[in-house]
């Protein structure tokens, strides 16, 4: 439907991300990831190139670099469903939030819809990484495409 609004964050998904992080443990986190996850009452979904990346139930992103400097993302849809697409590897669970593609959605003008960043190689296992602006998805949702295309266009005009 065009102009439908993406909900992820819903009661089911609190109550889900609240009962990741209560049961997180030394079987399933190592030491500083259960630390991270008490200090922030967030669930630790993976690192980034430069730092750990925490999700609350509210949906809120938080993002903390090796030096221990922590910025705050407290709602940007894009980036919520790209913690969801990296996290659910490791939580299942969090899967059946990760939104399927709606009507006005737009093609990933990186990928070009295929989800994979040709140029970047999955140091684990040498093959194409997953686009980094998708999460592998191949589309934007319509808000994110806006931003990205007036950040191209940007660039562009500074060369």
């Amino acid at each position: 439907m065009e102009g439908e609004e993406i909900k992820i964050v819903t009661p089911k998904f609190q109550k889900t991300v609240e009962d990741l992080i209560k049961n997180l443990s030394s079987e399933n986190g190592a030491s500083w990831e259960i630390e991270l996850a008490r200090k922030f009452n967030a669930l630790p979904t993976g690192q980034e190139l430069w730092s750990f990346i925490l999700l609350t139930p509210n949906g809120e992103i938080i993002d903390q670099d090796f030096d221990g400097n922590i910025q705050h993302y407290p709602f940007d849809l894009q980036a919520l469903i790209r913690v969801l697409v990296g996290g659910s590897k490791r939580y299942p669970q969090l899967v059946q939030f990760i939104p399927s593609r709606p009507d006005d959605s737009k093609t990933c003008p990186v990928c070009e819809g295929s989800g994979i960043w040709e140029q970047s190689k999955d140091i684990s296992t040498g093959r194409p990484a997953k686009c980094f602006i998708c999460a592998g998805l191949g589309w934007l949702n319509e808000d994110y495409w806006k931003v990205f295309t007036e950040i191209q266009k940007e660039l562009k005009n500074h060369k």
